[in-house]
């Protein structure tokens, strides 16, 4: 399958092998299955032949009897009786014709091949008519004119004669079998297209047979023959098959497009047509074959028809899924796709979102608009499809996402979709807001969620010293953005506290990894205290554990202490002195408490702070005991307590409030804390005045202290008290020592004394004290008249007339009036509203005080007849009251009242339009409208009751004028809507004027109506008045969707000439889906069940259309079977032709489960075909094994032979042989056959059946009986290679072999099998059986036998093979080898993993090559006594038999070849040699097999001894040192090392040195060393110790070196480490240069040192490095001298540089100076040259001028003028250069004068200035004679300039003057020319113009 384009592309959500995989799943499930692929069709190497000597006699017979009767029939002429009649020889011409007329008869192919092998043996052409050959007797040569193609070979197809076809095909020629192709295929018989492109017939090659191919893809009935064209050599090419796509796409044809598909056929063709219409006809099947093609389309193509497919009208749900998601898995993606998410998403389509999602549709489109309307409509299911994992959506969108979440869901809902969105990356601002929000809805998974960063399956939230934390194992999460409990000063936390929620203060308290502020916990920790005692301690507990502390424990515990003692909570107040509580609260709470001794011993270890002890003593108020009270006050008195003035005056006001006042506690207070009486405002004084003993006021007061707040204070309290003869007593007394400007306070005592006076009982009450504040001057108005309001709120009467004759402001008015109301008497409270009133009440506050009468006391009518009497009429606030009170009582109340304003009555009115349908609104509408309400509100009012349907108000609105049509019909549109016909008839019958727009407008919204006879009375009134057109089609559509319900709407809208084809027949599709039977007979026109058809409902328009037929038929399949039935009779009794829905319809018939008889006869009998759509049902049929259905359609349809053929073919489907494989299946076979089916294509079966014969099931006999029907209808066996023939042989069953042999199959065939019979798994016996069957054939000498050189494609050579099955069987290999096998055939192996490709190698050698002696040694000896090369080597990897066997370690199989003479001296292509790996092998037979190859005597020094050091062998040391191999021999394959050094470096790679490898290690160093290894010899410039040194362990194995007997000569100097000019010894070595870990060097270093190295370091030559050590005496002197010259070389460089340093400071000025002089210099130069310049110029220019005189006499004097002037100007040139010399020498003087004046203050400087003034003089003078120079030269050239230009000037006039004279002439010549020239010679010049006049000359036709 071909990967799609887009597919290739994207790297989405999807991977693109997920994608393929899904479409491969697709596939299944469609049943789309790529069809097998066709082998091509090749030439056969014999021509096809049937003839026999019989037949050459009857040819011979057929053509005399031809030419007797010609003879007989030609007239008698004098020739013919001097010719014989006995020739003998026939001419081409004779025997063509009996050819043509035999074929033309349709006769024998034998006869037929005999004539045509008599045509060509006389020089015959089958291809051409050759009726009139004429040979020239001198010439020889054949005419060609008349040739003519012949058409044999196409009447032999028109005959359909398969077997004369063949017999023809061998003897065409191309242009024949091009020619005939397109009639082969266009007859269907595959047998004859094949024998013509098997000859080379070419579809491609003409016109008729492209299009006779375009015709074969449009039918799926050849899908075979299509294939059969696909797989020849003549094909068509892309385009046309891309077109022929489009058509199989077009037809349905799915077998066909999926082979084109396989093909070239490009599926992008012209913008995906095919595709496109695969998708227009809803077929997912034939979409997924051009999707999955060779050639898929493009990505803007796929896009297309995704675009197509949503815009499909009537494409079904499950059809659009399956063709989406083949398309998006085509790699349909971008803003379309993210476009219909959108739109599904708005339809509701979950299933489609899902799909979009899952394939990458963006949500972010549109703005994320699709994610922002699931969210706000709560469309959940929606919501977490777009938040799936699939789905990209951005950390910034899915936090914005956040605000969209909806509010009113479950917690369960909330969790998951706030879990979406954090697995999106959510986070920042908006957590921390939805953490707020979620705490107040107590959603405590979601706080948990939003707290902890880990997802559900790991949040643990719990105190730090939870049990949990001792199990928890570490891991890993992914985490996701949390919340911060300190947002907005912890609101959720405190949130969370109010609602005493646990869970939830325990995940913000333990939330991680961040916890709450310690600002955040105070802010809500006071907020523990409100709740309830265990609550509250549980809460302080959790706060308490987190380590919290800070003021606000303090503060609680103080307040634990202050409750009562019976409430206060005493775990409480020990868990919060536990949080490190301080002595202050401890102090305070033992004064709570009372607790006089702990009091003491807090007083002993401690001092308090003075505000400590001020809160202890404001606690002894809650003492009870006066005893221990007084104790305590004592204690706290001598602690200090008496400096806090203010508390013990605290403490002096308690005592004076307490009943039981202790006057001894008083007098302490006052003399030994010197309490203040003035204390907060005197209260004190306060109180005393309060107390019945007058003894206390007068102790207070003789302290003589008392101020004038603190008696203002005084009389305050004393105003709240009852009025009595003390309180004035009191009262008198207070004002004695009272200051005279007390008004305010008498305003006060004014407003308090009535509150009192009006409180008390009336027979208690006590008048006086209001008279004597009155008469004291206290203001009634004061207080915002107080005093007045108490008085009217009571009533008291008499208070309010004493109040009121004081004559109120009416600001006091305004604020009393309210008061009435709450008078609760209403003849209180009319009495007393009008004594107000009287009192001149403003109207405005009667309105507000009407409007409140009318809202809260609408049964007091007399108040509001009064309030109303004196409002404003303007304002109707009271009436609109009245109204939405819905008391028609109280409205007419106020009409009677007062009169209204129109438009307080119209807003009346449409506030009583708000109001519900009741009596009541009708009873207020009547009472307004009467009161004069009028205009455009009675309208608006109408619109309201034509919503209601209130027929009462309608009829009293429109009898009030009231219109219809006002504000666009409105009212109209509202009756419609609400489905009131009898509104609508009011409404009809009145004035408005009604357009036919607002009657289509009301039809619509009519169609709203939810009571179907409301709606059917208000359509019938509607259409009544002309409503017609889309709108009646559209409702009848809608209509037909309520079944029985509808019926009566159904019936109105078809009798007024409704469309049942609307919509492509909307209607009728409803009511077949549903089932709406009633429905669908009216739609139909069905009078009754038998089918007879009337008008009656359709007298407008016509009855249902095909198209609408059609789709009602294809619906009806989604109905129950009985339905079903009854619907397609209608729909045939209502016309319905037999289209190619009713072939589908049969199709869809014969595939049900429990098919319909009756239904198929009923479609049958109306035309529906089996054979249509590639003979689908009748495949269907076949396939289900339903003989009824078969002998219905071979009886009531036409099937031909070749139709039964393709039934057969579809119900021997291999790829269902588990359904057909059973008696019924073979007894559908039989029928098949015996109905005359004929197929080709049987040879897949009959493998299939052969492969099922496997066991002694039921199912193996049954495919056993089906093997012998199939061989007996002719089956090929050789089919697919001799498919049947393998599967026998892969069974191992020689019963079937032998059946299947003795069928002939072809000698391919049979080697293709023989492979397999390896395969089978069967006993060594069977196989040997099976071997002698196929032996024996080959024995026999048949042309087809066993052919033992055959090459197998897919498997390995048969020996091999043979041998990986049966590997120690020796009676197989010998009768294979005895069967002819070669015994060293090539077979390709992977002999090494270093060598990446397989190379050829010998059986012998693929033997050896098995893992694990897989194959036995007898048969590798059988291999050796066969004669097997032993000595091969493989081409890439160089390997031999025998080294494999020493690899394997197989020691018996090294001696069989060593004595069969194998060479050990081979090397493979590593270079290494049997000895090498007998070496690498190890262990007691490496040693037998290196004894045997040594005793061969191989090459020494090959590397074995290395590599025997290097792996510590000490026996494979031994025996190759025995055997003369040098030990000290430089390997070049270990870099030239010696066999010792290898050790040493190598020695301890792989396993560590520990036990025996490094007792081996040490042995093998020392065997070496025993026997003469050279401890001197290097190795890339290091000996064996210093590699020992670098030595994988360097430690153990320098240890074991020195062990050895090195130690001597550790400190040698051949041991010594040279690196360029550097000398190390071992030890500096270790530490210098070598990268070793430090551990690791320091011991090395003290193993070294261990055995006497001593340290070394220094360089030979130059410096010596730092840390060198031990170095020669003669170089620690040459490096101290070098030392010393350094020194002094360093100072002396110091000294040079602070000179440069100045010198170039000095230059650096002096230079600037000269840049200064040299610019001023050079631009008066410039300046004098250009003067010099201007005037050589202007000199020259005069002299120019000059030389313009005619005369020529002139130039003379010209030229010695300007020689004069040049002369002049030279003159002036040298004076300015002189002077410009001078002033450059004056200047110079200057400088040299500035030079000498500097000399006395730099003398170091002057020296260096004159030279370089020297310098610039010298300078200035060169410059200024190279400008002499130039300027002389300068001048010089303008003189000859001027010169050159003078003489060219008198010569150019010169000749002017002479070409004047000449064309003067010219124009006389010209004048007497002619009169025709005139007008030419006018333009020529008239004076000399230089060029242009030469021109001029030339255009003339004259040459100047």
């Amino acid at each position: 399958m071909a990967v799609p384009a887009a597919v290739e592309m994207d790297a989405s959500s999807i991977s693109a092998t997920a994608r393929l995989q899904r479409l491969g799943a697709i596939g299944a499930d469609l049943g789309v299955h790529s069809p097998p692929p066709i082998a091509p069709l090749r030439k056969p190497l014999q021509p096809y032949s049937v003839r026999t000597p019989f037949d050459d006699d009857d040819a011979e017979k057929l053509l005399r009897q031809r030419r007797v009767a010609a003879e007989g029939q030609r007239p008698p002429t004098l020739m013919r009786a001097f010719t014989t009649s006995k020739r003998k020889e026939w001419t081409p011409a004779e025997i063509f014709a009996a050819l043509e007329e035999h074929v033309g008869q349709g006769g024998s192919a034998a006869l037929a091949e005999s004539l045509v092998v008599k045509l060509t043996a006389v020089g015959g052409n089958v291809n051409v008519v050759d009726t009139k050959v004429k040979v020239n007797k001198l010439t020889r040569r054949r005419s060609i004119e008349s040739l003519e193609r012949s058409r044999l070979l196409q009447r032999a197809i028109e005959l359909n004669n398969p077997d004369l076809v063949a017999v023809l095909v061998p003897y065409a020629d191309p242009m024949t079998l091009d020619s005939a192709l397109p009639a082969a295929i266009r007859s269907g018989h595959p047998e004859m297209v094949k024998h013509l492109l098997r000859y080379g017939a070419g579809v491609a090659n003409t016109t008729a047979g492209l299009d006779a191919f375009r015709q074969l893809c449009s039918a799926d009935a050849n899908a075979d023959l299509v294939g059969l064209l696909l797989a020849s050599d003549g094909r068509p090419d892309a385009s046309d098959l891309s077109l022929a796509m489009v058509d199989a796409a077009t037809h349905g044809c799915i077998e066909n497009a999926m082979r084109l598909s396989r093909s070239a056929a490009d599926g992008n063709y012209d913008k995906a047509a095919a595709l496109c219409a695969a998708v227009k006809s809803c077929r997912p099947d034939i979409a997924l074959a051009i999707v999955t093609g060779m050639h898929p389309p493009h990505t803007s193509s796929v896009n297309g028809a995704f675009k197509l497919l949503f815009e499909h009208p009537t494409v079904l749900p499950n059809d659009k899924m399956a063709l989406a998601e083949i398309l998006l898995c085509a790699g349909a993606h971008g803003d379309i796709v993210a476009h219909h998410l959108a739109q599904s998403c708005i339809t509701n389509f979950s299933a489609m979102a899902s799909l979009l999602a899952d394939y990458g549709a963006s949500v972010e489109y549109n703005n994320a608009a699709v994610l922002r309307r699931s969210l706000a409509q709560k469309q959940l299911d929606l919501a977490k499809i777009l938040f799936s994992e699939a789905v990209a959506v951005s950390p910034q969108l899915a936090s914005k996402c956040i605000t969209y979440l909806p509010k009113n869901v479950s917690n369960e809902e909330r969790f998951e979709l706030l879990l979406l969105l954090l697995r999106k990356g959510a986070g920042g601002a908006r957590l921390n807001d939805y953490l707020i929000e979620v705490t107040a809805a107590g959603d405590v998974n979601s706080v948990r969620l939003l707290l902890t960063p880990f997802y559900p399956e790991h949040i643990d939230v719990g105190p730090p010293d939870d049990t949990r934390m001792a199990h928890r194992q570490p891991a890993i999460h992914q985490q996701h953005h949390t919340a911060s409990v300190d947002h907005k000063e912890g609101a959720a936390l405190r949130m969370a506290v109010q609602a005493v929620n646990f869970d939830m203060v325990a995940a913000m308290l333990y939330s991680r990894p961040q916890r709450p502020s310690p600002n955040t916990l105070a802010k809500a920790f006071p907020d523990i205290f409100h709740l309830p005692a265990d609550q509250r301690y549980e809460m302080t507990d959790m706060f308490l554990r987190t380590g919290f502390s800070g003021p606000v424990i303090t503060d609680t515990l103080q307040k634990a202490i202050q409750e009562p003692p019976q409430a206060r909570d005493q775990r409480l107040i020990s868990a919060l002195l536990r949080a490190n509580a301080d002595i202050n609260s401890s102090l305070i709470s033992a004064v709570a408490n009372g607790d006089v001794d702990l009091m003491q011993d807090l007083l002993h270890k401690g001092t308090p702070t003075k505000q400590a002890l001020a809160a202890a003593l404001s606690q002894t108020e809650t003492l009870v005991d006066v005893h221990t009270r007084r104790q305590v006050v004592q204690l706290l008195l001598g602690a200090g307590v008496g400096d806090e003035r203010a508390a013990v005056s605290e403490l002096l006001i308690h005592t004076i409030s307490q009943p039981a006042l202790d006057m001894e506690l008083v007098e302490m207070l006052l003399v030994q804390g010197e309490a203040d009486i003035n204390y907060n405002g005197g209260q004190a004084v306060a109180l005393a005045a309060s107390s019945p003993k007058n003894d206390i006021l007068q102790r207070l007061l003789a302290t003589k202290t008392a101020n004038r707040d603190t008696l203002s204070h005084g009389l305050n309290c004393l105003s709240s008290h009852p009025s009595t003869a003390a309180k004035a007593i009191k009262l008198e007394t207070l004002l004695r020592f009272a200051d005279s400007d007390m008004k305010q306070q008498l305003d006060a005592l004014l407003v308090s004394e009535v509150v009192i006076s009006v409180k008390a009982p009336p027979q208690e009450r006590i008048i006086s004290v209001v008279q004597v504040l009155l008469a004291a001057g206290a203001d009634v108005n004061a207080h915002n008249a107080d005093a007045l309001g108490h008085a009217v709120a009571a009533p008291v009467v008499q208070i309010v007339e004493m109040l009121l004759s004081r004559q109120p402001s009416q600001a006091s008015l305004i604020k009393t009036i309210p008061r009435i109301f709450n008078i609760t008497d209403a003849m209180d409270r009319l009495a007393v509203a009008k004594m107000l009133l009287q009192a001149g009440v403003p109207a405005s506050e009667i309105n507000v005080t009407l409007n409140h009468a009318v809202v809260h006391f609408p049964e007091d009518h007399p108040l509001i007849r009064t309030l109303a009497s004196a409002a404003d009429g303007n304002q109707g606030a009271a009436l609109l009251s009245a109204v939405r009170s819905k008391t028609p009582d109280l409205v007419a109340v106020l009409l009677s009242a007062k009169a209204f304003d129109v438009e307080v009555l119209n807003s009346a009115l449409y506030e009583v339009m708000t109001t519900p349908k009741t009596p009541t609104r009708l009873a207020m509408s009547k009472q307004i409208l009467e009161a004069g309400a009028t205009g455009s509100g009675v309208s608006d009012a109408l619109v309201v009751a034509a919503s209601d349907a209130d027929l009462d108000l309608c009829d009293l609105l429109v009898s009030n004028d009231a219109r219809a049509d006002h504000n666009d019909s409105q009212a109209f549109i509202a009756a419609c809507r609400s489905g009131a016909s009898d509104v609508l008839q009011t409404l009809l019958k009145s004035r408005s004027e009604i357009t036919p727009e607002t009657l289509s407008r009301g039809f619509q919204e009519a169609g709203a109506v939810d009571d179907l006879n409301a709606r059917e009375a208000t359509f019938s009134l509607l259409l009544s008045h002309g409503v017609s057109g889309m709108v009646v089609d559209k409702e009848l559509a809608t209509s037909a969707g309520y079944g029985d319900d509808g019926v009566g709407l159904v019936r109105l809208l078809l009798q007024n000439g409704a469309d049942t084809n609307y919509n492509d027949g909307e209607a009728i599709r409803t009511s077949t889906r549903h089932g709406f039977m009633a429905t669908l007979k009216l739609l139909l026109d069905i009078v009754d069940d038998t089918g007879a058809i009337t008008k009656k409902n359709h007298p407008a328009v016509g009855g249902p259309s095909q198209d609408t037929l059609a789709r009602s038929l294809k619906i009806s399949w989604m109905l129950k079977s009985e339905l079903r039935y009854q619907i397609i009779q209608w729909l045939f009794a209502a016309g319905l032709q037999p289209t190619e829905a009713v072939h589908i319809a049969l199709n869809k018939a014969v595939k049900e489960e429990k098919p319909n008889v009756g239904l198929i006869r009923l479609l049958l009998e109306h035309g529906a075909s089996p054979v249509a759509d590639g003979c689908q049902a009748l495949v269907n049929a076949a396939c289900r094994s339903r003989m009824e259905i078969l002998e219905l359609c071979t009886t009531l349809s036409t099937v031909s032979a070749s139709h039964l053929g393709s039934a057969l073919a579809g119900a021997l489907d291999p790829s269902r042989a588990n359904v057909w494989m059973t008696q019924e299946g073979l007894d559908t076979a039989r029928l098949l056959f015996e109905k005359g089916a004929k197929s080709s294509d049987l040879g897949h079966v009959l493998a299939l059946c052969v492969s099922e014969c496997a066991g002694e099931s039921d199912n193996s006999a049954i495919a056993r009986q089906f093997v012998q029907l199939l061989v007996e209808n002719g089956a090929n066996v050789n089919i697919n290679k001799g498919e049947p023939l393998q599967a026998a042989a892969k069974l191992g069953d020689a019963a079937l072999v032998q059946q299947l042999l003795k069928l002939n199959p072809s000698a391919e065939s049979k080697a293709m099998a023989f492979s397999y019979i390896f395969e089978s798994g069967v006993s060594e016996d069977d196989i040997v059986r099976l071997i002698e069957l196929f032996r024996e054939e080959r024995i026999q000498g048949a042309e087809n036998g066993l052919d033992v050189l055959f090459e197998h494609p897919d498997r390995a050579p048969v020996l091999s093979l043979a041998l990986s099955q049966y590997p120690r069987s020796v009676r197989i290999l010998e009768a294979l080898l005895d069967a002819g096998y070669y015994h060293d055939q090539l077979a390709a192996a992977h002999t090494t993993p270093d060598v990446d490709s397989d190379e050829p190698v010998t059986l012998l050698f693929w033997a050896l090559l098995q893992p694990q002696k897989k194959i036995s040694s007898a048969v590798i000896e059988l291999l050796i006594e066969r004669g097997s090369n032993i000595n091969f080597v493989s081409s890439l990897s160089m390997t031999s038999p025998i080294m494999l066997a020493i690899q394997s370690q197989r020691a018996d199989l090294v001696k069989s070849l060593i004595r069969a003479g194998a060479d050990v001296d081979v090397a493979d292509y590593n270079n290494h040699t049997p000895l090498i790996m007998a070496v690498q092998a190890g262990g007691t037979r490496a040693v037998e097999m290196m004894t045997d190859i040594l005793e061969l005597e191989p090459a020494r020094n090959d590397g074995s001894l290395h590599l025997a050091a290097k792996t510590l062998n000490l026996a494979a040391l031994k025996i190759l040192v025995k055997n003369k191999h040098d030990v000290d021999f430089p390997c070049p394959e270990y870099d030239g090392r010696s066999a010792l050094a290898e050790i040493c470096q190598h020695g301890s790679d792989g396993a560590a040195l520990a036990g025996s490898r490094l007792k081996a290690l040490e042995q093998c160093m020392t065997f070496l060393l025993d026997h003469g290894s050279d401890i001197q010899l290097r190795s890339e410039g290091k000996t064996p110790l210093l590699l020992a040194l670098e030595a994988n362990d360097p430690v153990a194995t320098t240890r074991a070196l020195l062990k050895a007997g090195l130690y001597k000569y550790v400190n040698s100097p051949f041991n010594r480490f040279q690196q360029g000019n550097l000398v190390y010894s071992p030890t500096m070595y270790a530490q210098l240069v070598l990268q070793l870990p430090a551990a690791v060097r320091d011991q090395l270093v003290r193993v070294l040192k261990s055995n006497r190295a001593e340290d070394l370091y220094y360089a030979r030559s130059g410096p010596q490095p730092p840390g060198a050590v031990s170095v020669p005496d003669e170089l620690m002197e040459i490096e101290r001298d070098r030392q010393a010259r350094l020194e002094r070389a360093q100072a002396e460089e110091r000294d040079r540089a602070l000179a440069r340093r100045h010198a170039e400071e000095l230059a650096e000025l002096t230079e600037r100076t000269q840049r200064e002089e040299m610019r001023a210099m050079k631009e008066r130069a410039e300046m004098e040259q250009q003067t010099v310049r201007q005037k050589a110029i202007a000199a020259a220019e005069a002299q120019v001028e000059a030389e313009r005189i005619r005369a020529a006499g002139d130039v003379l004097v010209v030229q010695q003028r300007a020689a004069a002037e040049i002369e002049a100007t030279n003159q002036r040139a040298h004076a300015e250069l002189m002077a410009s010399r001078r002033r450059a020498a004056a200047d110079m003087e200057a400088m040299q004068a500035r030079a000498r004046q500097r000399e006395s203050e730099h003398a170091a400087e002057l020296n260096f200035k004159r030279q370089q003034g020297e310098r610039m003089l010298e300078l200035e003078d060169r410059k200024q004679r190279m400008l002499l120079t130039y300027e002389q030269q300068r001048s010089e050239d303008q003189v000859n300039a001027a010169q050159q230009v003078s003489s060219i000037q008198v010569a150019q006039r010169r000749q002017i003057d002479e070409y004047d004279h000449a064309q003067n002439r010219r124009e006389m010549q010209r004048l007497t020319e002619g009169r025709k020239l005139a007008s030419a010679i006018k333009q020529l010049p008239a004076g000399p113009q230089g060029r242009n006049s030469n021109v001029a000359g030339y255009i003339m036709g004259e040459v100047t």
